[in-house]
């Protein structure tokens, strides 16, 4: 078939038009970026009698005077994570009241859907919050309130509190695999975790909770989060009617409060208040004998050749790894060293033992091992006066990318090592036992949400033996060492990143010479828990909070 192309454009309007009468002479108008502005200048580090600061708490503004929400104009999904006690219910029904839609979620064996608005999930099981999250978003009901309450108990039971870690950590998870549209508001209400009166009665593997609570803002810019302590009044007082007003009025308030804690009718903050040190007593001996677990670590030497320095110590240093005989020391030394990590240890240790210090290296990682090396230490050296515990693995990785194994090397020197410890030592009267945490604690930080949390652990653990039988328990927070490149090499990926990290090592980290000062310093303040920043800590705080994962993505 032929086409008729004139009758096919026949009834085409065609216009004259004028062109250029010079050639094309092309321009560029292309964007050109901008210079990235100027880092700003850093703070010079803190004299060291400004390092210092304590947790304590202050009375809050009355919530009256905050944003609240209108229930009456504002329809919200909450997804409540409801716990034995009943408190999760009775704030469930206040706010079926007020027309919102309330998805409940109770802790069992394993994944199953009730009903449409009723779930059970286990609470270890990553695979069980996935499918939560595939149902709610068939059924379009996108939570943008979540109440997680699982960590409320009637008991002090020792064991409650780590399947609080994981299950922040596997909902923060899938709640990063969904695409949120609306910023998520959590609130995580546990009892037990933190000392405000000095009455409570702390389980302090409950305090893992708070990792996850610093960090998820961090990591997840459309999360925010606030952990909410409170005490649990009994069932058959009649009180808890006022408890579910309060948590209701917190709920529907945004306060810009982080941790928040309710005692009797008063709300209250946490705050770290700096403290001036050096007033009391030194509780390092002359010649005194002291065990220093994981005690071949560049801080554990550090801390060693300290004490050697200005005690003439006697040095028990524990490792779970092999580690060379004294006799064979100087064959180590004499031949070509196929692992100069060992034998830069064994100069150190030499360099230690020529300030006049004795020297034992024992391996012990359970606690049988560290019943046994007590016993050899008090035979050899007789009473032993003190303990520096300095947990091995380090923490690292974002949360999303983190696996419950990953979690459980972090947590575990800290939450199960740190008892098994004491245990070992209950019949020894020691001088004092410190536990070496970091000031992420109370910072978080990218990456850090396993270490924040082991160290909150130690933090908790300290408080809740605070008027103890046997030795005082004191938790130091940190700051960063000098000597440690852990966070550059985590961020191996990021060259700006990883820059940044190296210059604020350098510029703000605890040297060797300051180490062991700050060490004894803290020792001295006879308190359950010391934070150190070698900067203003309010600053490094808000630092923190203002860098998150898209922020950094954008500077790379």
């Amino acid at each position: 078939m032929e086409i008729d192309w004139a009758g096919f454009y026949a009834a085409e309007q065609r216009r004259r038009v004028p062109l250029p009468t010079y050639p094309f002479e092309r321009q560029r108008y292309w964007i050109e970026g901008q210079p990235a502005p100027p880092a700003p200048a850093l703070e010079p580090k803190l004299a060291m009698r400004d390092w210092f600061s304590m947790p304590s708490w202050k009375r809050s503004h009355p919530l009256a005077l905050f944003p609240q929400l209108d229930l009456s104009e504002h329809h919200s999904v909450w997804l409540v994570f409801a716990d034995a006690e009943g408190l999760g219910e009775q704030l469930a029904q206040r706010l079926e009241q007020q027309d919102q839609t309330v998805i409940t979620v109770n802790a069992g064996e394993a994944f199953a859907q009730h009903d449409a608005l009723t779930y059970t999930v286990h609470p270890l099981e990553k695979a069980d919050y996935q499918a939560l999250f595939q149902a709610l978003r068939a059924a379009q009901l996108q939570p943008d309130r979540i109440v997680h309450l699982w960590n409320v108990t009637s008991t002090a039971a020792e064991g409650e509190g780590l399947p609080a870690f994981y299950s922040l950590l596997f909902l923060a998870q899938s709640l990063g695999e969904e695409v949120l549209t609306e910023p998520v508001r959590l609130a995580v209400v546990a009892n037990q975790v933190h000392v405000v009166t000095g009455e409570e009665q702390l389980v302090a593997e409950k305090a893992v909770l708070l990792g996850p609570c610093r960090v998820m803002p961090q990591e997840y810019p459309q999360l925010t989060c606030r952990s909410i302590d409170v005490v649990l009044p009994p069932s058959e007082s009649g009180s808890r009617s006022g408890l579910i007003d309060q948590l209701f009025m917190e709920l529907i308030t945004d306060s810009p409060d982080a941790v928040v804690a309710y005692r009797g009718q008063r709300r209250w903050v946490q705050t770290f208040e700096p403290v001036a040190l050096g007033q009391g007593r030194s509780l390092l001996r002359p010649q005194g004998a002291y065990l220093i677990t994981n005690g071949l670590s560049e801080t554990g030497l550090t801390l060693a050749h300290y004490l050697a320095q200005t005690v003439q110590a006697k040095l028990v240093l524990t490792d779970p790894a092999p580690f060379p005989d004294r006799a064979a020391w100087p064959d180590w030394l004499a031949s070509p060293c196929a692992d100069d990590e060992t034998c830069h240890k064994i100069e150190q240790l030499q360099a230690i033992e020529a300030f006049g210090a004795e020297v034992w290296v024992l391996g012990a990682t359970e606690l049988a091992d560290i019943r046994a090396a007590l016993a050899q230490v008090r035979q050899q050296v007789g009473q032993v006066h003190g303990v520096i515990h300095i947990p091995a693995t380090r923490g690292g990785g974002l949360m999303q990318l983190k696996t419950a194994e990953q979690a459980q090397q972090v947590l575990a020197p800290r939450v199960i090592d740190t008892p098994m410890l004491e245990a070992a030592l209950h019949d020894t009267p020691l001088d004092f036992l410190a536990l070496f945490g970091s000031n992420v604690s109370v910072t978080g930080g990218l990456g850090l949400v396993d270490e924040c949390a082991a160290s909150a652990f130690l933090d908790a653990y300290a408080h809740s033996r605070e008027n103890p039988l046997t030795f005082p328990i004191i938790a130091i927070d940190w700051s960063g060492w000098h000597w440690d490149d852990h966070f550059e090499q985590l961020a191996a990926g990021a060259p700006q990143m990883q820059a940044d990290i190296k210059l604020l090592r350098e510029t703000y980290g605890i040297t060797p010479e300051e180490a062991g000062q700050a060490f004894e310093l803290a020792l001295s303040s006879a308190q359950p828990q010391i934070v150190v920043s070698t900067r203003d800590l309010q600053t490094f705080i808000d630092e923190q909070n203002t860098l998150t994962t898209s922020n950094v993505v954008r500077q790379q």
